[in-house]
């Protein structure tokens, strides 16, 4: 017996933050897990969030920063709190320009923050950005779903 398996990408916004908020949670989750491998997760997290970036038509400096912050991470392990910091600020001041003053900004923003003042302690702040921000777009899509 055959199985077939049909894979399909649809270009849209919910399609796109759906990936972004799996990739986040799962990348999230093994963070906490494995936090001696940071480097990994969050290089490999990058590069994906680039091809998702990428694949739905999002803009082309956040896709090539995304990239390019993975892969000076994967390069770079000893740098990751500084490079996804910078990734960070990037993406928080981008989201805080197009959707304005929300906590959907000021979450990457915050987590930047606290990543240059606590070093040592990168694999779970990381690991908490992640989750938190990957939840907030859950829940964010699940309460614009309610209002319709």
């Amino acid at each position: 017996m055959a199985n077939r398996f049909h894979f399909q990408l649809r270009t849209g916004e919910s399609n796109r933050s759906d990936t972004h908020a799996i990739i986040a949670i799962i990348s999230g989750a093994a963070i906490l897990m494995w936090p001696e491998l940071v480097y990994y997760f969050a290089g490999g997290y990058l590069l994906a969030m680039g091809l998702i970036f990428y694949f739905f038509g999002a803009g082309s400096v956040i896709t090539v920063l995304s990239v390019l912050s993975g892969v000076f991470i994967l390069i770079f392990p000893e740098a990751i709190p500084f490079i996804f910091a910078f990734f960070l600020f990037f993406f928080g001041f981008s989201l805080l320009i197009s959707i304005g003053f929300s906590l959907m900004a000021i979450i990457p923003l915050s987590a930047a923050l606290l990543l240059l003042i606590f070093p040592n302690i990168i694999a779970y702040i990381i690991a908490v950005f992640l989750l938190i921000f990957g939840l907030f777009v859950v829940a964010s899509k699940r309460e614009s779903a309610l209002t319709m």
